[in-house]
């Protein structure tokens, strides 16, 4: 099995279990520098492979997963099976359950082509036939939470609607507290806003970011320091993007502070609109951040 990340720590622990506890004859390659691609290395880890599991964490659309195309070039002069995994997708959970079953399917070389792990099948074939039913069936997203009960319909009764809307789960807040490598050596007073047990999320976990999007944690970083700076009083604008997709999608928003979205080429006009808009209010002490 080949993984890039995080995820290769959950990883080994299954492989662990299942060579120790079943016998099964089955490795972990972890990939730590993707470009440029360790071709040579890569194809020296595997010359005693019999088949190849990938973990993708993004999907390409037409050829599966990104990195299962360079393993492909790679295993060139010695053709192996390779099964990508699409893993993860928007920063959900890749469970030791899972991947137990998935290494079990992969060593009876029981795997599809192309597998989508926990993805719920019965949901994505709602959709699908609703698409074939109809040129135009509405926005996906909202189809398939209406079909999860998360979006309440149009005309419903009270006693429907206490039992049919999901229930209200807590949000857990999983970087406050932390003190990363490198803070933990330093005075109280000096690590960095990211290790203050006190400090405000201005993006909150449950967003669909991959795991360790660069862009999420720039983005908290950035307004978590303007959040302190202004003692919360900010208004953020956000151009159309992957930042405003992962952050907000329909009906739910990970934003814990004013946001307002708006197209590619206007949200700086935006930006200067809002800031004219609290200084007409008297409101001199409302900082806006923008593009």
């Amino acid at each position: 099995m080949i993984a890039l990340g995080s995820v290769q720590g959950t990883i080994k622990d299954v492989v662990d279990e299942l060579r120790d506890g079943q016998g099964m004859k089955i490795g972990v390659l972890g990939i730590i520098s993707f470009r440029p691609f360790p071709f040579e290395a890569v194809r020296a880890a595997l010359a005693g492979a019999s088949r190849v599991i990938a973990i993708e964490r993004a999907l390409a659309p037409g050829s599966g997963g990104i990195v299962t195309g360079d393993i492909r070039s790679a295993l060139l002069a010695r053709p192996l099976p390779v099964y990508p995994v699409i893993a993860g997708l928007g920063g959900r959970a890749v469970t030791s359950a899972s991947l137990r079953n998935l290494l079990t399917d992969g060593h009876a070389d029981a795997l599809e082509p192309l597998t989508f792990l926990d993805l719920n099948t019965e949901l994505v074939d709602g959709e699908l036939a609703r698409t074939r039913q109809a040129r135009r069936s509405g926005p996906a997203a909202e189809n398939m939470l209406r079909d999860m009960g998360a979006v309440v319909p149009d005309r419903m009764t009270n006693e429907e609607l206490r039992n049919t809307v999901m229930p209200y789960q807590p949000i857990k807040f999983y970087q406050t507290g932390s003190f990363a490598v490198g803070n933990r050596l330093l005075d109280p007073e000096q690590p960095s806003v990211q290790s203050d047990t006190e400090r405000g999320n201005s993006l909150n976990s449950g967003h669909r970011a991959c795991q360790g999007c660069g862009e999420a944690l720039g983005a908290r970083y950035a307004i978590d320091t303007v959040m302190k700076a202004t003692d919360r009083q900010m208004i953020a604008v956000n151009a159309t993007g992957c930042l405003e997709v992962f952050s907000t999608p329909f009906p739910e928003t990970s934003w814990q502070i004013p946001w307002l979205h708006s197209l590619f080429g206007n949200a700086p006009a935006v930006a200067t609109g809002v800031a004219a808009a609290m200084r007409a209010k008297g409101r001199t002490d409302v900082r806006v951040v923008g593009p």
